[in-house]
């Protein structure tokens, strides 16, 4: 908690426990438990387990969305979460969407809360939409062509919980069958996407905003094919065998 707010001197030993003095730790990912390894000694018994989702999120291909850019023949890109409009807020995405837009994109959002966003409205090509329940969210952003996993990158690479963790948006766009966009300052989703060929870094435009009709249908197959790679009952088992490592190897302490 510590990468995410400061902490008393009672919690900040908490902290320290909880890493160096636990049977068993879980980490977000590997780069996120290699960040936390410079401020403690951490323990062997460990491993990394994502926020996966459950597979009952996924949307089938007969139940996508017919594309907007087959009407109007523009890009559409997405992003799902909490923004602000608060200059020193990570999540003030208003920078990037302006640079975003100028690039010819058109650009949905659909915040994790119903306000005005007065200065997100103002931008060129953003479109702001109301929340939705999450099963009608998923198959609503079926119809964009790309989903945007962005931070202020200003801000978010001095944040190691933002740059080295996996934000659910970014399982959401696999959800929806959508190729992800994310900045090449998010170190761990950035990787994610080019590990798996699940997308395109956000600044090297050229790569995606015209996409030949083929060589997208081939990445949405891709998508669809491997997804389920990162569901949460693919994965579960991984903690189920190590919480049975964890008992043995408390059980055999002396």
């Amino acid at each position: 908690m510590s990468f995410k707010k400061g902490l008393s001197k009672k919690e900040k030993e908490d902290e320290r426990i909880c890493n160096e003095e636990a049977d068993g730790t879980i980490y977000i990912t590997q780069s996120y438990k290699n960040e936390v390894a410079k401020y403690y000694q951490l323990i062997d018994n460990s491993i990394n387990f994502g926020n996966y989702f459950p597979e009952d999120s996924t949307l089938e291909e007969e139940n996508f969305k017919p594309k907007l850019s087959l009407k109007d023949n523009k890009c559409h890109l997405v992003y799902l979460g909490r923004i602000s409009e608060s200059k020193n807020d990570h999540r003030n995405i208003i920078d990037i969407l302006k640079k975003v837009s100028k690039e010819g994109f058109i650009i949905h959002v659909y915040p994790s809360k119903n306000k005005e966003y007065k200065l997100y409205k103002e931008i060129d090509n953003v479109l702001m939409h109301d929340k939705l329940p999450y099963n009608e969210l998923i198959k609503e952003i079926s119809q964009y062509d790309f989903g945007l996993t962005v931070f202020n990158d200003k801000i978010a690479p001095k944040l190691p919980h933002i740059k080295y963790a996996m934000g659910n948006k970014s399982y959401d766009y696999l959800c929806a069958g959508i190729p992800i966009v994310v900045q090449d300052c998010l170190d761990e989703p950035k990787d994610f996407v080019a590990n798996n060929k699940f997308g395109f870094i956000l600044e090297n435009y050229s790569e995606y905003k015209n996409l030949e009709k083929k060589a997208y249908t081939e990445l949405v197959d891709h998508i669809v094919k491997t997804r389920k790679t990162f569901s949460m009952e693919n994965q579960i088992n991984r903690v189920y065998e190590f919480y049975l490592k964890t008992l043995d190897l408390f059980n055999e302490k002396p």
